[in-house]
């Protein structure tokens, strides 16, 4: 049942998709973002060099929001017992108050909070006490068995990926530190009680060499145990990369998928410093010692390369996936070029093997591992020095997805003096209101 208070509204409005271009505001303060792509649909940079979308990035991203959107209709359709035409209508008809809201249906009931008891008491006959979701999860299941359960541990890989620890950097937010997930992988693998892995992956991307460490670390688990890759909201360019080596890879129909492609870039201050009297000298000793400086651009042969080692970047991203998903190097690069799908068009192009979230990642998994169906397993979280299971509340643990725009990460990647740590970054980042 869903109840909403007698003086709300039901913001049943559609899908928006916002894309922020900053260009004239360096152009104004005299800061040239010069950057490259591999990639005819890695847009991530155009946030900083351009001031509309090109025809490819609204293109791939009206595609996706199609995807989304029929998802979205044929799910709620499917769970209010309805037609999607019937959805579309409750979308064209705009914000609900609650009353017209119960009356056309998309809500089953009007009450305030302290009328809830009576509502479960006159729906189930009975009522015991209010409990939320953390009072719930803190509550321990012992099993009817001797000796230990088998275990399946769930590695928490979500943030933007840098390297060193899991932590939180202004801007960025939540950041997947490579040797977080690394010592967690290592942990899981050696550990003999451990009989499965889940990465649950929920990431837009991110350092091009920290998301190698990782992928070598599935990589090296492949053959030892089974692991599989469970995708949350997102998991896009780096944050695929890392997931690509695993013997399977679940998502659900609207995880934001693929990214295949590369950027590379660094901010030219010139522009500024000369408007706020900012002066710098530079000696250097090397052809390509100041290849990183702030005060100029490329120059052609620093450009080109720049462009080398991308595209030797992005040759591997291709090959990596053609490898683990068992697709031609070909098939990969046409489904590449930084373009962001749906999990229904990843599904269909091989990208991911089906549909399931987390709690049936965990069971095929252990299946995987030769538990029998019906037989209880035993679920560890990892790593355990940043993830307190249900620290945060219920549905963010296991769906978590709010997280910063493209823009925000490269703008803390270029500040960081990282330009030279090529990025998987996703062009984009999609929020639902």
């Amino acid at each position: 049942r869903i109840v909403t208070a007698p003086v709300s509204t039901t913001d049943l409005v559609g899908l928006k998709a916002e894309v922020t271009f900053v260009k004239r505001l360096l152009d104004k303060v005299g800061v040239r973002a010069d950057m490259e792509h591999i990639g005819e649909y890695k847009n991530a940079s155009d946030l900083l060099t351009r001031t509309k979308m090109s025809e490819a990035h609204r293109a791939a991203l009206n595609r996706l929001l199609d995807d989304l959107d029929g998802v979205w209709v044929n799910e709620m359709a499917h769970a209010r017992g309805v037609t999607p035409d019937r959805v579309r209508q409750w979308i064209a008809h705009g914000p609900y108050v609650s009353v017209d809201a119960k009356a056309d249906g998309l809500i089953d009931g009007v009450a305030y909070a302290d009328e809830l008891d009576s509502l479960v008491r006159n729906e189930t006959g009975r009522f015991g006490r209010n409990i939320g979701g953390r009072q719930l999860a803190s509550r321990r299941y012992y099993p009817r068995r001797w000796g230990s359960l088998p275990r399946v541990a769930v590695i928490c890989a979500e943030g933007t990926i840098m390297d060193r620890q899991d932590r939180e950097e202004f801007l960025v937010g939540d950041v997947m530190g490579a040797g977080t997930i690394r010592d967690a992988l290592r942990q899981a693998r050696h550990d003999r009680h451990v009989k499965a892995i889940v990465l649950r992956v929920n990431s837009g991307g991110g350092s091009v060499f920290a998301s190698d460490e990782i992928w070598r670390e599935v990589s090296r688990t492949v053959g030892h145990k089974p692991i599989t890759v469970s995708f949350a909201d997102e998991a896009a360019s780096g944050g695929y990369y890392i997931a690509c080596a695993a013997d399977s890879i679940f998502a659900l129909p609207g995880t934001i998928t693929g990214s295949i492609g590369i950027i590379s870039g660094k901010l030219d201050m010139s522009g500024l410093y000369d408007k706020i009297g900012f002066d710098k000298e530079v000696l250097t000793r090397g052809r390509y010692a100041d290849l990183l400086g702030t005060t100029r651009s490329f120059d052609d042969q620093e450009r080109a390369i720049i462009k080398d080692q991308m595209a030797r970047a992005y040759q591997r991203f291709v090959n990596l996936v053609a490898e683990g998903r068992k697709l031609s190097a070909d098939s990969v690069n046409a489904i590449g070029q930084g373009r962001v799908w749906s999990g229904t068009a990843a599904r269909d192009m091989g990208l991911v093997d089906r549909f399931t979230d987390l709690h049936g990642a965990i069971e095929a998994s252990a299946r995987m591992a030769g538990v029998k169906p019906g037989e209880q397993v035993e679920v560890e979280l990892l790593p355990k020095t940043r993830w307190a299971l249900f620290d945060r509340p219920l549905a963010s643990l296991l769906t978590q997805g709010a997280f910063t725009s493209g823009l925000t990460s490269i703008l803390e990647w270029l500040d960081r003096g990282n330009a030279d740590d090529f990025v998987y970054e996703m062009p984009f980042s999609l929020t639902v209101h």
